[in-house]
């Protein structure tokens, strides 16, 4: 008999218990990176045919992930495509404030404008065992300019180019390029623009802009020149994000265009000698128009051996 409280034993059929049920665990993504996008701002270069240039020729700024990870930081590399059929790896240099500059070096053989593209490439973060898994993938690239100067050249003028003369060893100031825009008063806003005049003669320098009687503007600048002759100036105009802000947007060109500056020693004063005991003439030539204007130079002599000078127009 059973007691109470026990369980009844019934005999039947062996319950046969199968293999075991493997449940496969979730496959983890890989983490995620660190950075959404990249930001690059390609700069205007200066440099001159023959002479190596050195600097930085972009900065960029990676825009963070919005999902927080432990994740390492992205091992990046940089190529400059210099616009004359040649390339080179470029070094990245981090600043306290979080931009990384772009530098290369590089000598351009013969003058002019060159378009030079900058590129940014990442490793992955976990290497594979394949070789080809592990090449960098192209997360940015942007376009800047390369100015290359020379000795001088006689140029032409293209849409929006002024032929201007200037005088040896005497500022010129004055308008070099007409735009067919105008720029915002002020230049104050998100999107900043600016010009940049290749002089022609190995230098370069910012312009101004400045409102033209058509409603557009135009492009001023000061230069002096040490020598005479014909000059091709290169105006480059251009519309980026302003340094410090968030505004994801390249850089972009608006605007190329040449001029010539016809650059003309000081005329110097000549002295046609009169007759015997008769008046000097002076003949001074005007810079500007070449016109010239005579005048009489009387000398008189004093006591004291000087002479009194009277000049009549």
């Amino acid at each position: 008999m059973l007691s109470a409280g026990s369980v009844p034993i019934v005999s039947g059929p062996p319950i046969i218990i199968g293999p075991p049920i493997i449940v496969p665990l979730p496959v983890l993504p890989p983490p995620l990176p660190i950075v959404n996008g990249i930001e690059i701002n390609a700069e205007i270069i200066h440099a001159k045919a023959g002479v190596a240039f050195s600097g930085s020729v972009a900065s960029f700024k990676l825009i963070p992930s919005p999902v927080a990870t432990n994740s390492p930081a992205p091992k990046l590399t940089g190529t400059i495509n210099w616009g004359d059929g040649s390339s080179s790896a470029a070094t990245l240099v981090r600043d306290p404030a979080g931009f990384t500059h772009v530098d290369g070096t590089h000598t351009y053989s013969t003058p002019g404008t060159y378009t030079t593209t900058i590129t940014i490439s990442r490793f992955p973060l976990i290497q594979s065992t394949t070789s080809a898994a592990n090449k960098p993938t192209v997360i940015g690239s942007a376009h800047g300019k390369a100015v290359v100067s020379g000795t001088p050249v006689v140029g032409g003028v293209t849409p929006g180019g002024v032929n201007f003369n200037a005088t040896v060893n005497k500022a010129f100031t004055g308008t070099v390029a007409s735009l067919t825009f105008k720029v915002p008063p002020g230049n104050t806003g998100v999107v900043v623009y600016t010009a940049f005049i290749n002089w022609g003669d190995g230098t370069s320098s910012e312009g101004q802009f400045v409102d033209n009687a058509a409603g557009s503007s135009d492009v001023t600048g000061t230069h002096t020149y040490s020598t005479a002759g014909k000059f091709a100036v290169e105006v480059l105009v251009t519309s980026g994000p302003r340094p410090g802000s968030l505004a994801l947007f390249p850089t972009r060109i608006l605007a190329e265009i040449s001029s010539v500056a016809n650059v003309t020693d000081a005329t110097p004063t000549t002295l046609n000698p009169g007759s015997a005991g008769g008046p000097v003439k002076v003949v001074v030539g005007s810079p500007s128009t070449g016109a010239a204007r005579t005048g009489k130079l009387r000398l008189r002599g004093n006591s004291a051996g000087r002479s009194n000078r009277h000049h009549h127009s």
